[in-house]
């Protein structure tokens, strides 16, 4: 059954995490109270402007503009299936006088910071190039077996060639999610799954009884068993539909990978 979960979301808010109240006939609807982006402060440092937001995540990809996103997620029955429609509000347009500072490049633990500018900044596109993205993923919340949304929303956007940045004061979110017909765990066997090489399943065994002995169901697959068994682009992608045909058929909730 598909539900539609309309949102307004006042973008300076504090974006908490939370679980939407999802039942068969019912349309949920949360709503917050209304913080404008105005709360966020321009200052210039080292000849480029940094955009300080308050309770805001920022992009750092490195040699790319730094600049602010919110986070807001929910949980809803494993196997749900969610689409996420976002629009921005109230969007302007502002010249700019000066860059944006881009992030730091990846450093070496104790190396000296590397700044530089990526081929970004010659570019007349926005970026972000949208004004948010999301993401679903199978999880355990308070023990319970869930798929967790996470939206990610940029309400400020930057085109450096034309020296303009765009920003919305909140968004409108829409979510339109469908519970799964039926359970998608069909077991409960095991707590604990280790995926290791096959040369230490010997070695390990200490470690899996201490685990049992201690409540902790445990089970063992090796990287070798794995690769042959599943379908894949790569051996990541072969781990993580061994690590979803665990969790759906033993109803793991922890995972150890053994290197």
């Amino acid at each position: 059954m598909r539900k539609i979960l309309p949102i307004i979301l006042a973008i300076g808010l504090v974006l908490a995490s939370g679980a939407i109240g999802v039942e068969r006939n019912k349309i949920a609807r949360q709503s917050a109270n209304e913080v404008m982006l105005d709360n966020i402060e321009i200052k210039e440092e080292n000849g480029y402007l940094i955009l300080n937001a308050e309770n805001a995540y920022y992009l750092h990809s490195g040699g790319k503009p730094m600049l602010p996103y919110y986070v807001k997620t929910y949980t809803f029955p494993l196997g749900t299936k969610v689409k996420v429609e976002c629009e921005p509000l109230s969007v302007e347009s502002v010249k700019i006088s000066k860059k944006i500072m881009p992030a730091p490049y990846p450093t070496p633990l104790g190396g000296e910071p590397r700044f530089g500018e990526d081929e970004i900044y010659d570019s007349n596109e926005f970026y972000p190039e949208n004004w948010y993205s999301y993401y679903t993923y199978g999880t355990v919340v308070n023990g319970e077996h869930v798929t967790l949304l996470s939206i990610h929303l940029f309400p400020v956007r930057y085109n450096p060639g034309e020296s303009v940045i765009m920003h919305a004061d909140d968004f409108e979110i829409n979510i339109d999610y469908e519970l799964p017909s039926e359970t998608v765990i069909k077991a409960d066997e095991y707590d604990l799954l280790i995926i290791c090489p096959q040369e230490w399943e010997n070695e390990i065994e200490s470690f899996v009884q201490h685990k049992e002995n201690h409540g902790v169901r445990t089970l063992v697959e090796t990287v070798e068993n794995i690769y042959s068994s599943y379908d894949g682009r790569d051996g990541a992608e072969k781990v993580k539909y061994a690590i979803k045909d665990a969790l759906e058929n033993y109803g793991i909730k922890y995972v150890l990978l053994w290197r």
